[in-house]
């Protein structure tokens, strides 16, 4: 009995074929591909660098630009003070120096500067008791307020210019003439018409007064 296979013998292995029209299609459409890919990335990295570049160079321009235009103003400005000044200079010589003031003349006394005042105690207190009295303190104060008339505060010894233009040092003789003649001498810048005597005084009581009003410091 024969063997199966020597009867129905296998047909021979074929040979493996390539499809080299297949593959060499897909290799070049590959490669198509690939440069496509590497060109598109080329291009957008180029476009990116190009906008910055351009960008910097945008930047550069303007800072250029800026610093021109403050370096314009600041010199604009520099010729504006320079013009300023040289017209305030201008003006200032066109305006005439005002005269200068003519200095007061000096007050010269019409009597000589008194010394200390030799005050009677028994005399001064009279003299405080008459000044009430007489109603000298309406028109005359004791802590150097303004009334009508001069303060009675420190007068002994003090300078006073009058109405005439003479000036006059409070001595005995000026306060003594001043109760007993009041329209004689008036000190300038109170109201004219000189002291009034709302009650009269006698010659004690006149001595009394100055004691008094020479004490008060």
């Amino acid at each position: 009995m024969s063997d199966h296979h020597d009867d129905h013998p296998l047909p021979p292995p074929e040979e493996d074929k390539i499809d080299f029209a297949s593959v060499t299609v897909w290799g070049v459409g590959s490669f198509i591909a690939v440069l496509i890919s590497v060109f598109g990335l080329a291009g957008y990295f180029w476009s990116t660098l190009s906008e910055v570049e351009s960008e910097a160079h945008q930047r550069s321009v303007y800072a250029a630009q800026h610093a021109e235009l403050k370096a314009s103003a600041a010199e604009k400005l520099k010729s504006l003070k320079a013009a300023q000044a040289k017209v305030i200079e201008s003006q200032g010589k066109a305006i005439a120096k005002p005269a200068p003031k003519e200095a007061a003349p000096a007050i010269v006394p019409a009597n000589a500067q008194p010394g200390p005042f030799a005050s009677d105690a028994k005399l001064v207190a009279q003299g405080k008791a008459l000044f009430t009295a007489k109603m000298c303190n309406t028109c005359h104060s004791l802590d150097g307020t303004r009334l009508v008339g001069p303060s009675m505060k420190g007068i002994y010894g003090r300078l006073s210019k009058m109405t005439n233009g003479t000036a006059h040092y409070a001595d005995e003789a000026y306060i003594t003439q001043s109760i007993k003649e009041p329209n004689a001498l008036h000190v300038e810048g109170y109201p004219p018409g000189g002291m009034v005597l709302i009650q009269p005084v006698n010659d004690k009581e006149i001595t009394a007064l100055v004691h008094y009003v020479s004490s008060l410091k």
